[in-house]
């Protein structure tokens, strides 16, 4: 049971650093986070409705979800890709590569990219550091036979693209993302506690998918902001919760100076965490779509599941990031604005109409076709 896959030249025998597991035994008590008095409810008139959306959701997620066979594809491109990395004279005598992303929290489709990182451990290493290994690394793969189209993208966090002959799955390597790997770690514990959560998730990346506004390329949500607004909602807007707020309540666990590779084990993370809420998917689907429409004031509001309640922008100062932006959700561990890239009102009206029309469709009691195949 790996959270992720940890691969090290110093111990290649695969073994896991993180599983699902918590530290200590002890039971702790979930204290409520701050919430507005006006908590999203869906009205009896709905509740046939929901328990139909509900049945489409869950179908709709067990057919495209991420099979155990596919997971294991990836952990085994994971090794290959590892064994090209530690031929390299630069990085062979203490190197890890982790798999990342969506992959490991549950919200994977069978055809999702795979995310991959390769960490140096012995301290932190230039921008152009790291474009210098990328490049050597991407020549390496390109000779390797089992990978092609190998391109390096000199984004913000340079990455390496390539294909993987073998399982035909794309790859997007970085290295040294140590935040990738703590959000990686994070995710995957909220996505242990609740499969309820898990779903939703899937569902809002999905609708949004399909009302193209998740693309952060065009200017929309990234699927990670998107995982965030749903975590937000179950922590703060639901009674009583479903999710708690585990940088509060498991502070060493989830702690920023935490080295990555001694990300503790989340065994005991579930059974810590049981809720009594008995919400189905398609209500709380109705829900977080009602809150993020009504309630959520996108112009002022910050979400942050760090601390499970809204922060007032101009908190926040002068940090360009979030104070000037059109979406504000804050990354639980740089605490940056993960919502950057919704950069034009154009793009912020698409998203916030594609907000109102599935309300409509609430309201209406219409399906949503994005759950039918």
């Amino acid at each position: 049971k790996q959270w992720y896959q940890r691969i090290s030249h110093e111990n290649s025998s695969n073994s896991s650093i993180g599983s699902e597991s918590g530290l200590g035994d002890s039971i702790i008590s979930l204290e409520t986070p701050d919430k507005d008095l006006s908590q999203t409810t869906i009205p009896r008139s709905l509740q046939s409705y929901c328990d139909q959306l509900s049945h489409l959701i869950s179908r709709f997620y067990l057919r495209n979800v991420q099979t155990a066979q596919v997971l294991h594809m990836k952990r085994e491109l994971c090794n290959r890709v590892f064994d090209v990395a530690r031929l390299s004279p630069e990085i062979q005598y203490a190197c890890n590569m982790f798999l990342v992303g969506s992959t490991l929290n549950g919200c994977a489709s069978k055809n999702s990219d795979a995310d991959l990182c390769l960490f140096l451990p012995h301290g932190e290493i230039t921008r152009s550091q790291t474009l210098h290994l990328l490049q050597r690394f991407s020549s390496r793969l390109r000779r390797n036979g089992q990978f092609r189209d190998v391109q390096m993208i000199r984004a913000t966090v340079p990455i390496l693209k390539f294909f993987d002959k073998i399982t035909g799955f794309e790859v997007d390597l970085n290295v040294n993302n140590s935040v990738g790997i703590r959000n990686t770690h994070l995710l995957k514990a909220y996505a242990l506690i609740d499969s309820r959560g898990v779903e939703l998730m899937f569902a809002v990346k999905f609708w949004a998918r399909y009302c193209d506004v998740n693309d952060a390329s065009c200017g929309t949500f990234n699927s990670y902001s998107l995982a965030l607004l749903v975590i937000f909602y179950l922590q703060t807007q639901v009674t009583p919760p479903i999710l708690p707020v585990l940088q509060q309540t498991e502070q060493a666990m989830f702690s920023p100076s935490q080295g990555v590779e001694l990300l503790p084990r989340l065994d005991n993370i579930p059974e810590k965490y049981k809720t009594t809420n008995s919400m189905n998917v398609g209500q709380l689907f109705c829900g977080f779509i009602q809150y993020y429409t009504t309630i959520f004031n996108f112009s002022k509001d910050i979400a942050s599941i760090r601390l499970g309640k809204i922060i007032n922008r101009h908190s926040k100062g002068d940090e360009q990031q979030l104070s000037s932006k059109f979406i504000c959700i804050e990354e639980p561990f740089e605490q940056s604005n993960t919502a950057r890239a919704v950069y034009s009102a154009e793009k912020f009206d698409k998203i916030t109409k594609a907000f109102k029309s599935a309300a409509r469709r609430v309201e209406d009691s219409r399906q949503f076709v994005c759950f039918s195949t």
